[in-house]
């Protein structure tokens, strides 16, 4: 019998900030801008995660 196993994830304090002059990012913020707009906090969630995993970055945002 193996005992559980308990993690402690921590939520980022703050969404990412779109780097300037990149589309992907500029895309990514209009869809997240639109997604909390109409409550779907999933898919704002969702823009948040992709933003900070984007490659224009030289390392990716700390979570």
């Amino acid at each position: 019998m193996t005992t559980p196993t308990s993690y402690l994830l921590q939520m980022p304090t703050t969404p990412p900030k779109p780097t300037p002059g990149c589309a992907v990012c500029a895309s990514l913020d209009r869809q997240r801008t639109q997604a909390r707009a109409s409550g779907d906090y999933s898919r704002e969630s969702d823009c948040n995660v992709r933003m900070r995993a984007h490659t224009c970055r030289e390392t990716p945002t700390p979570y």
